[in-house]
């Protein structure tokens, strides 16, 4: 539609203005009267289109849709009183996640006809002919609205399921409920099952659905407390597509068995005093789980803890389940580490060795079992004088070499830790040779894998507690050893099963040098402590 606005200016006299001139853009009249008298009327006509128009509602955003849109899917958008779509665009793949933007035009309010929002109109947004979001109009506005379906799959429940160990026991068939934070009644329901002469259980707790203001289920970590006859007899955590045993039990059984360690303490250059607090740390239990002080024997400083087991059927953790690792402590130092065994007696003395390193390389390794295998902990009485660390993974077919530079930013260190199994190379910068001292505890036999995956060729570690004659330390398919004494005259030593005796300038495997050994098979080489 086109608006006339008119701006009439009359000299003087009567005239009238003929329909068509209401159209004219600029047009002049001029009318007589009497022959004599003049009248000047001057009309402007402006079209109300030619203004400058609203500005557009704009939105942006992801799109998360189930299924997902192909790039270029047709995006609409639609308002109310407009036949069809307002505005268009597509989907954009920007990286690896969908994408959109769209402006959706204003009305121009001089005109009868709707071609754009008006302010709090809803605008629809569809993809494929889909409602997929909606949003309000709003002139000059930049609105980040994603498109998130609501029609996701519901999320995976979280399954428990188990024995019944109530007293009195229930009858088969009572109701077992689940509960969680923010749903009244229960979110689960099932029954008591005779299974042979054992009462079970099996029951799935829906989660949440997301999108939704309502709680239809459990969500990451929420309690789910389990009822049986309206009494409660246990509470779990509610993880998403994870099957629980979780017995039923009351009251709580007999405490496990405990594992106890003890052992002696021989540590350098400075014992501790009897007295000094002795500690065990499992993860999952905050502070120490047991915890004694050092005791003198004899000549001998001396230790022994006692190491409580965790109830099965209790959500707390008070003590060690099987294979849990324990981390031992003298004074708040970190000295070994061992496993979790109920019912077992063992004996672990805290040690330490002490290996000299001579200027420049070495080839070297540990024989103990670190309590903290960290590279940086396990070198940390030599801290400063060493700058480079590399070691050998026989295992990998290419990029074998793994590097550690306490001075190199981490992305480039691919070297983490260090045990008893491997022979490392060590750099020491200092013009002097140092002593690297290790604490920790005697490993138990120790298995070694040879791989020929890298051409037959490992660097490996000799964690024994004495030195051993060749080639009875070795296995049989075991055909060469080479070792680097540093600091002597002639530092590579060799052993070679075929050569003749007089060649072969290494005779025994001795604990603290590395060794690089020739296997014919990948095999498992196992060495004994004592």
């Amino acid at each position: 539609m086109v608006r006339l606005v008119v701006f009439v200016s009359i000299i003087f006299g009567s005239f009238s203005i003929p329909t068509s001139a209401k159209a004219a853009v600029p047009t002049r009249i001029t009318a007589g009267s009497g022959g004599n008298l003049a009248s000047s009327v001057g009309i402007n006509a402006i079209r109300a289109d030619t203004l400058p128009p609203p500005m557009p509602a704009s939105f942006f955003g992801e799109i998360h849709l189930s299924p997902a849109p192909s790039p270029g899917a047709a995006i609409q958008a639609r308002l109310p009183g407009v036949t069809g779509a307002i505005a268009s665009t597509v989907v954009v793949l920007n990286g690896t996640v969908l994408t959109y933007s769209v402006d959706v035009p204003g009305d121009i309010s001089d005109t009868p006809e709707k071609e754009g929002g008006a302010e709090g109109d809803a605008v629809i947004f569809s993809i494929g002919g889909v409602d997929v979001a909606t949003a309000s109009w709003h002139s000059g506005t930049h609105t980040w609205l994603d498109f998130t379906s609501w029609n996701l799959p519901p999320p995976l429940p979280a399954s428990f399921f188990g024995e019944i160990h109530l007293s009195p026991a229930p009858s088969p068939g009572a109701a077992i409920q689940a509960r969680i934070p923010g749903v009244t009644g229960a979110i689960a329901s099932t029954v008591v099952v005779l299974n042979g002469t054992v009462l079970t259980y099996s029951l799935d707790v829906p989660g949440d659905m997301p999108g939704t203001s309502d709680i239809e289920g459990g969500v990451e970590g929420d309690v789910v407390t389990i009822s049986v006859g309206g009494i409660d007899a246990a509470a779990a955590p509610w993880h998403s597509g994870t099957h629980t045993r979780l017995d039923l039990i009351y009251p709580k059984g007999p405490p496990p068995l405990p594992a106890i360690f003890y052992g002696e303490i021989h540590f350098y250059p400075t014992q501790p005093a009897p007295g000094t607090a002795v500690e065990a740390r499992i993860i999952g239990i905050s502070g120490a789980a047991a915890a004694t002080v050092v005791a003198q024997s004899d000549t001998n400083l001396v230790y022994s803890l006692v190491i409580p087991g965790d109830y099965p059927d209790t959500l707390a953790k008070e003590g060690g389940a099987e294979g849990d690792l324990i981390t031992f402590s003298v004074g708040g130092r970190d000295v070994a580490t061992g496993t979790w065994h109920g019912g077992t007696y063992t004996r672990l003395d805290f040690n330490y060795l002490a290996i000299i390193l001579q200027p420049g390389w070495n080839l070297a390794s540990i024989n103990l079992h670190p309590a903290n295998p960290l590279i940086a902990q396990v070198l940390s009485s030599i801290a400063g004088s060493y700058d480079q660390v590399y070691v050998w993974n026989a295992e990998l077919s290419t990029n074998n070499w793994r590097f550690y530079s306490p001075s190199a930013p981490p992305y480039v260190n691919t070297l983490a830790a260090l045990d008893e199994k491997t022979g490392f190379w060590i750099q020491v910068t200092s013009l002097v040779p140092v002593t690297l001292y290790v604490t920790g505890s005697n490993p138990t036999p120790t298995t070694i894998n040879l791989s020929t995956t890298a051409g037959g060729w490992n660097l490996v570690g000799f964690p024994a507690a004495t030195g051993k004659d060749l080639p009875g330390a070795i296995p049989a398919q075991v055909s060469q050893v080479y070792a680097c004494h540093a600091g002597e005259a002639v530092p590579w030593k060799i052993f070679d099963r075929g050569a003749p005796i007089f060649v072969n300038t290494l005779t025994s495997l001795t604990p603290g040098w590395g060794y690089w050994v020739y296997t014919t098979a990948s095999i498992p080489w196992m060495v004994t402590y004592p």
